[in-house]
């Protein structure tokens, strides 16, 4: 009995000890991401940028200093990626702007019908206009929605 109970553990004990080491690295990659991520944005914009500046040493033949093209390139890029993240907050106000008229107007539209509708008894509330209309019910019940009748029929201009 006790060695299949050992053996049950063991089974299971590489997974216990992959859980546990997933666990604190995941733990220890949270807690450091805000030191970290300067470094892998930095690595990430050398790789884009490496390549690029190679191509130019080539194709100039030696002929302008590798730093001024590495200065050239990287004013490129930034102002490429500055280019880019101005016009996604230009289009994001936009949207927001025109989110926040059409549901003004949306809701003024809905609440003008609705109060209109209510004022007419047609379209407004049909919920509560469905509810509260004579149907075929217990006389208790009855006895209860009478009341609630003549209270919504004077609430009707």
């Amino acid at each position: 009995m006790e060695s299949n109970r050992t053996s049950y553990i063991k089974k299971y004990d590489k997974i216990l000890i992959y859980v546990t080491v997933y666990t604190i690295a995941f733990f220890l990659f949270v807690k450091t991401l805000p030191y970290t991520i300067p470094f892998v944005l930095a690595f990430s914009i050398a790789a884009i940028v490496s390549p690029i500046v190679k191509k130019l040493v080539l194709w100039t033949k030696n002929k302008i200093n590798e730093n001024f093209l590495i200065l050239l390139t990287l004013l490129s890029f930034y102002g490429l990626l500055g280019t880019l993240i101005a016009s996604l907050i230009v289009r994001l106000v936009n949207q927001s702007i025109l989110l926040v008229t059409n549901t003004i107007s949306y809701l003024t539209i809905t609440m003008t019908t609705l109060l209109h509708g209510y004022r007419h008894n047609t379209t407004g509330l049909p919920l509560i206009s469905r509810l509260l209309t004579p149907v075929s019910l217990k006389p208790e019940v009855r006895c209860l929605q009478m009341p609630l009748l003549h209270y919504r029929k004077s609430l009707l201009p």
